[in-house]
């Protein structure tokens, strides 16, 4: 019967196979070891208990599931009864023994390497906005981010501007210039008539009743000269 074998001829009783072998099927002479990835405790066993998910054996004709080992972290098995466990792929990591399944990077995290344990922040000026990411973007031009692990970039607030990729700040505009909007590139000059006395406005101020300024970008009005005049404010 199942469980059981028998070498000689003539015998009154089939003998069990022993622990870690089993055999399936009626008069065989031999029992089969249990293969790599599953293991029998018992005498007399018609099969060989698998492994469970997360573990893994490379023993031939175990007896005992302590034979059954964990997957080390950054490695996993999702089935059961495996001789080797398989790396987490780029994206995910795993940072436990006996894992089924591997996690993904979490939004604001990659991890760049096959059979991680954990994910590496987006360092300051790169983000990721979604999870399982290999690798972080660069904030685009008139964008930053000033902290690790970044799920987006902020735009450059009105007053200020940031030309390059990857910033991790974004500089005033100069005296003489302004940014009306949120996310720009570059800081226009004043145009004639206006002026801008203090870095990082968002709009100039027109010249005063009595002075004027011919010039763009200026940080000052000029006064009117002897004998001229100006009657409204904003004049060039």
């Amino acid at each position: 019967s199942a469980g059981t074998f028998s070498n000689t001829t003539g015998a009154s009783v089939c003998p069990q196979c022993s622990a870690g072998s089993y055999q399936s099927g009626s008069g065989w002479s031999w029992c089969f070891q249990c293969t790599t990835g599953t293991y029998s405790s018992n005498e007399g066993s018609k099969a060989c208990n698998p492994c469970v998910s997360g573990q893994y054996s490379t023993a031939s004709g175990a007896s005992s599931s302590v034979t059954c080992l964990g997957c080390p972290p950054g490695f996993i098995s999702s089935s059961p009864g495996v001789s080797v466990c398989v790396n987490c792929l780029a994206g995910q990591y795993s940072n436990v023994s006996g894992a089924s399944v591997c996690q993904l990077c979490g939004a604001g995290s990659f991890q760049s390497n096959p059979g991680g344990t954990n994910c590496s922040q987006c360092s300051t000026g790169t983000y990721a906005g979604v999870t399982g990411l290999t690798m972080c973007g660069q904030c685009g031009p008139g964008s930053y981010t000033s902290i690790s692990g970044a799920s987006a970039c902020s735009l450059c607030v009105p007053g200020s501007f940031q030309q390059a990729s990857g910033a991790s700040l974004c500089f005033q505009c100069g005296l003489g210039t302004f940014s009306g909007q949120s996310g720009l590139t570059e800081c226009r000059n004043c145009g004639p008539g206006s002026y801008a006395n203090t870095s990082g406005t968002s709009s100039c101020l027109l010249c005063a009743t009595g002075s004027h300024q011919e010039t763009p970008g200026m940080s000052n009005c000029s006064q009117c000269d002897t004998g001229t005049y100006a009657s409204r404010a904003g004049l060039d």
